[in-house]
């Protein structure tokens, strides 16, 4: 029967410890409209871009 009670609270403390290390943070973003993406788009135009930094800027 202790040994019964021993697994049950085992898996409890487990359970609970799970829940309480998980980031609980909510996440909200606001999606652009089409007419943002474009204008962004014509705004990197003539730009020198270097995202990965090793094979230098490529042009927009």
């Amino acid at each position: 029967m202790k040994e019964k009670q021993r697994k049950i609270m085992g898996l409890i403390i487990s359970f609970v410890m799970i829940i309480t290390i998980m980031p609980q943070t909510i996440w909200a973003s606001d999606a652009g409209s089409r007419e943002d993406a474009v204008k962004w788009a014509y705004a990197q135009e003539g730009k020198f871009l270097d995202y990965d930094k090793v094979y230098g800027a490529q042009c927009v």
